[in-house]
């Protein structure tokens, strides 16, 4: 059986940018005055939130404390750093290995890139709530089988609100399947990647 993947990347979430996310947690740690993490240490984080990730390195659960990490990160790396920190995290990941062909698009109109049919699985991973909130609402435009959306609940819930103010009903937002993936307590980007395909594959056999 062939298989054909288009994906839409907006952070990196496709490729290992183990190397960035660790100078981030490095530079952030060092502001807190904390000894940083090792970058086998950050491994373990990936793909939690920057709060549980900053969590489970250090037991500390202050919500000040993680808040102020979180800008920290942000700032150096994250989506609010500058000209230097989105360097880091460029020339720290590994982007698309073994991909056929990488494109530059805009999100405004994923559709356009790559036509979605009913028989298509869309995934969606962006960086944050304006993002997520453009591109679901560009899939709720197709007649995509799958619109699977990673995130937390509090990110989904507030990206629904504002598709619902968009004139998006609750039948639509049935669509989207949200946290993405099957629950098999995937930690890693790898294991987050398994329970990805796991989930596609689940619904492909139960709807053939």
């Amino acid at each position: 059986m062939s298989y054909h993947g288009v994906f839409f990347d907006f952070d990196y979430t496709l490729g290992d940018s183990t190397a960035a996310i660790a100078e981030g947690y490095r530079l952030g740690f060092l502001a807190l005055g904390l000894d940083p993490p090792t970058e086998e240490q950050v491994r373990h984080t990936v793909g939690l939130t920057l709060a549980d990730g900053y969590a489970l390195l250090t037991g500390d659960h202050n919500p000040e404390r993680q808040e102020a990490f979180y800008h920290s990160f942000q700032h150096t790396v994250g989506v609010e750093a500058g000209g230097e920190g989105r360097r880091l995290m460029i020339e720290g990941t590994t982007l698309f290995p073994g991909a056929e062909e990488t494109r530059l698009i805009q999100n405004g109109d994923p559709a356009a890139y790559a036509g979605i049919t009913a028989e298509d699985y869309v995934a969606v991973m962006t960086r944050g709530h304006k993002d997520d909130l453009t591109v679901q609402a560009q899939a709720l435009k197709t007649p995509a089988k799958y619109i699977g959306v990673i995130g937390s609940r509090k990110k989904t819930a507030a990206v629904f609100a504002k598709l619902r103010d968009m004139g998006y009903t609750d039948a639509d937002l049935q669509r989207i399947t949200t946290p993405i993936g099957l629950s098999i307590k995937a930690e890693t980007p790898a294991e987050i990647a398994v329970s990805i395909a796991a989930q596609l594959i689940q619904l492909r056999a139960e709807t053939k």
